[in-house]
């Protein structure tokens, strides 16, 4: 799996929450339109992002520790690369 793709895949739950936040924020501006929807996204976005990454954290340092394996691979590739110039 490349580094890309690990990124991703964390960031995708992340992602996920706060579209789903966003169209439930829509909808409560579209249903009560006298609550100022900016005052109360912000904190529950904030929130929301917080929480998904203290849940996301056990995931993250298995994710690190991949891309750090990948990285130490590819450092051995470009070495051998620029060895044999």
């Amino acid at each position: 799996m490349r580094p890309l793709e690990v990124w991703f895949r964390l960031a995708s739950p992340l992602g996920a929450v706060l579209v789903v936040s966003d169209v439930a924020l829509a909808l409560v501006a579209r249903t009560v339109p006298q609550l100022n929807v900016f005052m109360l996204g912000f904190p529950l976005k904030a929130g929301l992002g917080v929480a998904v990454l203290i849940v996301l954290l056990p995931l993250l340092a298995a994710a690190f520790g991949r891309v750090l394996g990948l990285m130490e691979q590819d450092m051995v590739l470009v070495t051998r690369y620029l060895a044999g110039r």
